[in-house]
């Protein structure tokens, strides 16, 4: 065997490799080049050995992972999603996301050749569509989704930070719209005897719009409703609950006329109907979503715990019901500022001091000073009388001590006053 029938090579003591590899270049041509490497072995048996690891692993960085397209990658994503139990819901969500990344982006385009130039173009053209950057965020969010899930598997080498551009990133800001009361009874006036009841089931059950198109006569036992939760939030979502009566009375009634099937069912339109009765009615535009957060935010304002709202709406945790849900009405945050004490008394008036004149506890100097005084008669007995200043004393009622008359408290604030000049 010569010399470069293995590609060895001495230098000095040690064996060195030689070995092609072919580069793809950016315009589709491939082109070959020599690389050599060191084996950093003395013996040409294990040099020879060495070299093979060395060839191979230098073949597989230049010639990088198998192809993989953008519409494998985001097609991938979805049937694993699929598999793992997600929603229904959720899965069309993605699939509405999915369609512009593959029309602007290109079906058939190597996600490999993809980088942050290519987000920035494909966010320029979706404004140009007047799409909102929360929108685009989601859709670019949705493909690092699927290059996150594809380089696990080993099918994508790159980052897929890059995504994600600066300009597009931004903290979601859920909606809080919520209506009071009296905006209910407004909006339920403008509505039709039937969608009522799709109203006071909304705000009364606090449900998702699948939730109450789920609701049937089955699910009434007693006094209680069963609200089914859909595929993916299912074990979370399933719960009993106790409604109102005027709410029970309306799924009674209505199941008494929908003995099978759904007893509210689906209701087309349902966003264009309430925004035209919100108008009539001059309050804000709501969604089925927005009802169910007023119930939540009613709730809320009347002292009932996280936990309960959470488990009556179904989530697992209260994390979303802060975030999302439960929102603090005006007239809650007013009868929450009423609570506070009066901050503009400025001094507090000692009962029964003569004259209705307050008494003051002198601090001269900044000093505080404590005079232990004993009394009898008086109802004080080894008291300590802090001086802590005429301030504290009006705001705390430090010197307002039980069992003293007004000419006792004055005489005993006159002596401390007193003492504390002849120590002084």
């Amino acid at each position: 065997m010569g010399r470069h029938a293995d590609r060895l090579k001495k230098r000095g003591n040690v064996w060195w490799t030689w070995f092609y590899v072919s580069e793809v270049q950016p315009d589709g041509g491939v082109t070959k080049r020599k690389r050599e490497a060191s084996t950093g072995q003395r013996d040409r048996t294990l040099a020879r050995e060495a070299a093979r690891r060395i060839e191979r692993a230098a073949v597989a960085i230049v010639e990088g992972p198998e192809p993989l397209y953008v519409e494998d990658a985001i097609a991938s994503y979805l049937a694993r999603a699929e598999a793992g139990g997600r929603a229904a819901d959720t899965l069309a969500y993605y699939e509405k996301k999915a369609k512009p990344l593959l029309r602007v982006l290109g079906a058939r385009t190597e996600v490999h050749r993809l980088d942050m130039t290519d987000a920035d173009a494909y966010a320029a053209k979706r404004r140009t569509e007047s799409v909102a950057n929360a929108t685009i965020a989601k859709e670019l969010g949705l493909l690092r989704s699927a290059l996150h899930a594809a380089r696990k598997r080993g099918l994508y080498r790159g980052d897929p930070a890059w995504c994600l551009p600066e300009d597009v990133r931004g903290a979601y800001v859920p909606r809080d719209t919520a209506i009071t009361h009296a905006q209910y009874l407004a909006l339920r006036s403008k509505l039709s005897a039937d969608r009522q009841d799709y109203l006071a089931a909304y705000c009364g059950l606090g449900v998702r719009h699948g939730e109450l198109a789920r609701i049937e006569a089955r699910d009434l036992e007693n006094d209680r409703v069963h609200v089914r939760g859909h595929k993916g939030k299912k074990d979370r979502a399933d719960r009993w609950l106790v409604p109102q009566e005027g709410v029970l009375a309306i799924l009674r009634a209505r199941a008494m006329c929908r003995p099978v099937g759904p007893l509210f069912p689906e209701w087309a339109n349902v966003r264009r109907d309430l925004a035209n009765a919100c108008e009539a009615a001059d309050v804000p535009r709501v969604s089925p979503n927005d009802l169910r957060r007023s119930f939540a935010t009613w709730l809320a304002e009347n002292g009932v715990g996280e936990l309960v709202t959470s488990a009556l709406m179904g989530h697992a945790n209260s994390s979303m019901l802060r975030r999302v849900y439960a929102r603090v009405g005006v007239q809650a945050k007013a009868l929450a500022m009423s609570k506070l004490p009066n901050l503009t008394t400025e001094r507090r008036r000692t009962k029964g001091a003569p004259g209705g004149r307050p008494v003051d506890c002198l601090r001269p100097g900044g000093i505080r000073r404590t005079q232990r005084t004993k009394r009898t008669g008086v109802g004080l007995e080894n008291s300590g009388i802090q001086c802590p200043g005429a301030e504290s004393n009006h705001r705390h009622g430090d010197f307002q001590a039980t069992g003293l008359d007004a000419e006792s408290t004055v005489d005993l604030a006159q002596s401390s006053v007193v003492a504390f000049r002849v120590s002084r």
